[in-house]
């Protein structure tokens, strides 16, 4: 597992229990990231959809660029984005 990983606490407080209810028990892949566009949280879809064995990859405390994938090579164009969608 990656050292830079948040802790199930870390996730807890940032995020609604409820929320958390709702995103682990659905079959479409979310995630949450902070301001910095650091991941928060990624339910098990996501872990899907990306390809990652949460065994041996945490998302939660990563950025883009940490993914182990070849999509890591977008992250300047993923920080990108995230920054317009929260000016808006």
């Amino acid at each position: 597992m990656n050292s830079d990983c948040l802790s199930r606490d870390t996730q807890d407080s940032v995020i609604a229990p409820q929320l958390l209810m709702l995103w682990e028990s659905s079959r479409e892949p979310w995630c949450v990231k902070d301001l910095e566009s650091r991941y928060l949280y990624a339910n098990s879809a996501y872990y899907d959809l990306l390809n990652i064995n949460p065994a041996l990859f945490t998302i939660p405390g990563c950025f883009d660029h940490d993914l182990p994938l070849p999509v890591a090579d977008f992250a300047s164009h993923f920080q990108r984005h995230d920054r317009c969608t929260i000016k808006q």
